[in-house]
Order: structure tokens, then C-alpha cells, then sequence
């Protein structure tokens, strides 16, 4: 993969920072935060997915997100939290492919993290580029541990946070749902 930072990489908080990549397939795509003007665009990428795919990430495969889910989506405090977009261009439309994101819990050591591609770019190396781009910014907010709260049956999770080196543990709240840990500290 191919990476063309547009700006410094190293001011993760940069809403204007342009990440150009080429996946495995040799697809262009442009990451970058999220901004509160991508509210409709992660709407169409949300009801876009397919029911598995949305059960995957929201644990619900018939979700539709509010209007207030979607403004705490896209208007965030990038001091504290992060997203980012994958974009890509067809038929002369930009479209969102896919986003990754963690929350800040309050001690600001520990985020919850979350990584949805749409499934026409998934298995290309997306997701891949996603969490690294959330590992470096987690890095520079001082966050030692990006973890992620999943169903036990998602096997492509267990499978991609087996690849980034996460530790998998069982939900003590919830024998339906696992708990994916990587420290990056």
C-alpha cells in the first residue's frame, strides 16, 4: 500500500489531514477526520451496510441511527476522540467506504474502538489502514489501551483483531459478547 500524507502526520487533530492510499486491489482512497459536515454521508454509509454487517458493528442488524447518534458520530472532540473516513470517488460521487473511531473512556488511558467498511471494500486492507491510523492518534492522546466490545460469533473480528495482535477475553457482563484488547503504549 501506497501512503501520501498531505499534511503532518504527526498533528493527529489536523480536521484537514488527507491520507491518499492505494489498497491491495489498487483502489485510490482518500482517509481523513471525520467532520461534522459528514453527517448525511455516514448516514448513507450506515444504511448502506448489509444486515450482518450492521449487526456487526452496532450489534443490531436492523439499526437505523437517530439524528443524535449521527451528530455524536461526525461532531467530535478530536482532542479526545477520533475518526476517521475512508473516501473513495464513483460515478463522480465521493462516497464513505468505510470509518474507524475510538471514544475516550474519562481516565483518557483507555478507548473503545470501532471499524466498519462497507462490504464491496472489505478484504482489501481497509479496515487494516483504519486501525493504524487509530493507533497513532491513540498514541499521541497518551491512550494506553484501544479495545473493542464484540459478538462472539463475529469471526471476521476474531479474525482481523487476531492479525492487529489483540487479546480476545470474554464479556464478564455478557456471555454473547467478547472483549478484543490491543495496548499500544
Amino acid at each position: 500500500m501506497h501512503n501520501d500524507t498531505s499534511s503532518n502526520a504527526g498533528d493527529v487533530r489536523n480536521a484537514d489531514e488527507i491520507t491518499r492510499v492505494k489498497l491491495r486491489d489498487g483502489s485510490a482512497i482518500q482517509l481523513r477526520p471525520i467532520r461534522p459536515d459528514d453527517i448525511e454521508r455516514e448516514r448513507e454509509f450506515i444504511e448502506g451496510l448489509s444486515p450482518e454487517s450492521r449487526f456487526h458493528r452496532f450489534l443490531s442488524g436492523n439499526f437505523h441511527p437517530s439524528p443524535a447518534l449521527l451528530e455524536r458520530l461526525t461532531d467530535i472532540d478530536h482532542r479526545r476522540d477520533e475518526a476517521y473516513v475512508a473516501l473513495a470517488q464513483r460515478d463522480g460521487k465521493i462516497m464513505q467506504i468505510g470509518v474507524g473511531r475510538f471514544f475516550s473512556d474519562t481516565d483518557g488511558k483507555q478507548a473503545e474502538f470501532a471499524i466498519a467498511v462497507a462490504d464491496a471494500w472489505q478484504r482489501k486492507g481497509l479496515a487494516t489502514l483504519l486501525m493504524q491510523k487509530l493507533m497513532q492518534a491513540a498514541t499521541a492522546r497518551g491512550i494506553e489501551k484501544l479495545y473493542s466490545v464484540d459478538a462472539v460469533e463475529n469471526a471476521d473480528m476474531r479474525d482481523f483483531a487476531e492479525h492487529m495482535g489483540c487479546a480476545r477475553d470474554a464479556d464478564p457482563q455478557d456471555h454473547t459478547r467478547v472483549i478484543h484488547s490491543l495496548y499500544v503504549r
